[in-house]
């Protein structure tokens, strides 16, 4: 994921600056333009027709807590991706997040569309891109490109095997909002690059192991200063972080009475 938006930083620039920016020279280097947007949204299910419960959710000092307890979704049973067949307790919200990189030049913009789901299919992916085609002039649209990729979350609702159709429809269509809004959103940046060793948290649980601490981070600025969006890339399965899995004994969460 990092690495597409990489080579397109690189291709944006006239040197081997780690940055680029707008009619504007860098260590003496006149460097190519770019212009960043970035978007956010929840798509966790709604509760009369609304996600009120989200306003209950425990702060940095509640890390112990459960969450906000849902009784009912609108949409009737919702599953938690690969794991139990109803989710009815939420910790933290859930979202599909957007950046948009254009060429002001050529006016091709690269997307990176991700979300905090379990996985995203094809089929799926096809669909998201649909619906931006669909909500964009013709003339942008053809000039989009939309790149997937999910963070494997195993908390959020199921979006491989247990699928509600019903919300999946409803949170692809807030995605493709959300990319919709990135890509109109655009404005003039900056854009730099960082990359380190992050082993904190690394493991692997299953042989041949394979362990890669490398952490990405790309950032975009405005000419106000003001932080567009950060991505980060660092590669390893949510479930196996700080050695937390399937070897440890599992507990039941009750629904309270």
């Amino acid at each position: 994921m990092i690495a597409a938006v990489a080579v397109l930083a690189a291709a944006c620039s006239s040197g081997g600056s780690d940055s680029s920016q707008g009619d504007a020279e860098v260590a003496g280097e006149q460097v190519a333009r770019v212009e960043v947007g970035a978007a956010s949204t929840s798509v966790l299910p709604l509760v009369d027709g609304e996600q009120a419960y989200l306003d209950d959710l425990p702060g940095p000092d509640g890390a112990t807590s459960l969450g906000s307890f849902v009784k009912e979704w609108d949409v009737g049973q919702v599953a938690v991706g690969n794991g139990a067949s109803e989710a009815h307790w939420v910790r933290d919200d859930v979202r599909a997040k957007a950046i948009a990189i254009r060429d002001p030049d050529s006016g091709q913009t690269q997307v990176i569309a991700t979300n905090d789901l379990y996985m995203v299919f094809r089929p799926d992916v096809q669909a998201l891109r649909d619906r931006v085609a669909e909500r964009l002039p013709a003339d942008v649209a053809d000039d989009v490109q939309v790149q997937v990729a999910s963070s494997h979350n195993h908390h959020g609702p199921d979006t491989a095997f247990q699928v509600n159709h019903d919300w999946y429809d409803s949170a692809l269509d807030r995605w493709a909002d959300a990319v919709v809004e990135a890509v109109e959103s655009v404005e003039p940046a900056t854009l730099e690059t960082a990359s380190g060793e992050h082993y904190f948290g690394v493991t692997s649980t299953r042989d041949p192991q394979v362990i890669d601490p490398i952490l990405n981070v790309l950032q975009a600025t405005g000419e106000d200063d003001e932080i567009i969006a950060t991505l980060v890339n660092w590669s390893n399965h949510p479930e196996a972080t700080l050695n937390w899995g399937g070897h440890r004994p599992r507990r039941r969460l009750r629904r309270p009475r």
